[in-house]
């Protein structure tokens, strides 16, 4: 009798478990922010001869671990996958605001940016715009719902209070890229679905 009453015990336990799982949602208590490494804008200058395409570069790390649950199926992404090469590139006149980019490829996910003009609507410049960085993470299982999305997005804007030092050339050419005393950044984030 004793045996029977610790195994459904057991069983009991087991399946109320299961039954708290948050299944095919990654599990995470609080999520720290991104942290962006890098970050730079280039403004070719346009004259003849030289690259006409104006470009975002920038690297992200994201601290987090996730955690994906379905029944007896656990699949997790270490803490510490990283965005790297994320490259926006754009011919002057063309630039389209929310455009997605890709980053280069990285294990269990992959890495995505979108350029958002900054505070004047209107147009983009380098001196004041937006980047919002996806991360989505996918541990490798073969079941399709095990994925989060993971965004954040910051303001790139020069001057005093600013993420970024901007400065342009006499030859035309302009550059931005994050000031030394806040690598890395911290990006908020949130998990869409």
């Amino acid at each position: 009798m004793h045996l029977i009453s610790l195994n459904l015990f057991a069983s009991l336990a087991l399946t109320s478990a299961n039954a708290l799982a948050a299944p095919l949602e990654a599990r995470q208590d609080a999520l720290r922010p991104f942290e962006v490494t890098a970050l730079v804008y280039n403004q070719p200058s346009g004259r003849p001869g030289r690259s006409p395409w104006r470009r975002i570069t920038a690297n992200v790390t994201d601290p987090n671990s996730y955690s994906f649950t379905e029944g007896n199926t656990v699949g997790t992404v270490p803490a510490g996958s990283r965005g790297v090469n994320c490259l926006a590139e754009w011919f002057p006149g063309e630039f389209t605001d929310g455009r997605t980019f890709s980053c280069d490829e990285t294990e269990r996910g992959y890495w995505a940016i979108q350029v958002f003009a900054g505070s004047s609507l209107d147009e983009f410049t380098g001196s004041d715009f937006k980047v919002k960085f996806i991360h989505s993470a996918e541990p490798g299982q073969l079941i399709a719902s095990f994925r989060a999305r993971i965004e954040g997005e910051a303001q790139f804007k020069s001057g005093v209070n600013g993420a970024t030092t901007y400065g342009c050339f006499s030859s035309g050419a302009c550059n931005a890229q994050l000031r030394p005393e806040v690598v890395p950044l911290s990006v908020p984030v949130t998990t869409t679905k």
